[in-house]
């Protein structure tokens, strides 16, 4: 096996473990939502949002993107 062959291997055992945290993630936020709606507050956290969105700057622009993209899609659960 040569070196690239090596570094897709773990690149797509990284991808495995990226995308089941995601789902974990995306299924913690319908759980907030739903614990949300039971107390009548409304979903939307702009604090939250921006306290999330600072750690994820500490990574770089790109992960602060990647970040703005999945809070945007739990938005839209």
């Amino acid at each position: 096996m040569d070196r690239i062959e090596e570094l897709r291997l773990e690149i797509d055992s990284l991808d495995q473990k990226l995308m089941e945290l995601v789902q974990k993630r995306f299924e913690l936020s319908l759980q907030v939502i739903s614990a949300k709606q039971k107390k009548s507050l409304g979903t939307y956290d702009k604090n939250r949002e921006e306290f999330i969105l600072a750690r994820a700057r500490d990574y770089g622009p790109k992960v602060e993107e990647l970040y703005q993209e999945l809070l945007r899609i739990s938005k839209e659960i």
